[in-house]
């Protein structure tokens, strides 16, 4: 009896350590990606967007406006795939051993869609296709008053779901407004001139 009393407390000894030590570990246990995932992942995404895009304030008595910066955060490192942040900086770095005229690839900002910004905002975001390593989102991007049908190709990437490609599917009202443009393939042309 003494025995069974002994390697009873000498179990419950080795599995309260073992415990204690995996309570100390921090284990990340990656989640299955799912449809509701990558829709809530675009608008975490979208929601830091459009808040670091202030609306333009009404003018001052002289009729100026306050200067309102472009975003100090660095969305691409934040939210797209490595891929796509290779060829970003790889066009960087054409754009930078130009002359100094030279406009550049980046003519306006793709994640507003536009050079100037007021009132950005989104919303209809969908989840058109899925599959655990990818998947595919259309939203509508509000800036002033045009609308943008964006694509997301999403790729889920170290355990979260990134962004591989912004497309303006150019299907808006005011042709002027919509680029019609697939990013990364429109990128990847630019390096290959």
């Amino acid at each position: 009896m003494k025995r069974i009393v002994l390697y009873l407390l000498v179990a419950c000894t080795v599995i309260g350590a073992g415990y204690a030590i995996n309570a100390k570990r921090k284990v990340v246990v990656a989640e299955e990606p799912t449809i509701e995932g990558v829709r809530q992942k675009v608008k975490l995404i979208y929601d830091h967007v459009c808040q670091s895009y202030p609306d333009i304030p009404e003018p001052d008595a002289d009729g100026d406006f306050e200067e309102g910066g472009v975003p100090e955060e660095n969305f691409d490192s934040l939210y797209c795939t490595e891929a796509w942040n290779k060829v970003l900086n790889a066009v960087i770095e054409k754009d930078n051993s130009e002359t100094a005229d030279f406009i550049g690839f980046f003519e306006k900002d793709y994640w507003i869609m536009g050079q100037d910004w007021d009132h950005v905002h989104y919303d209809s975001v969908n989840v058109t296709a899925f599959n655990r390593d990818s998947a595919t989102v259309t939203f509508n991007l509000y800036n002033f008053d045009h609308v943008h049908h964006i694509e997301l190709v999403m790729r889920y990437e170290n355990n979260e779901w990134r962004i591989d490609n912004i497309k303006d599917l150019g299907v808006g009202d005011d042709p002027e407004a919509s680029w019609g443009i697939d990013m990364r393939l429109e990128m990847e042309a630019y390096l290959a001139e």
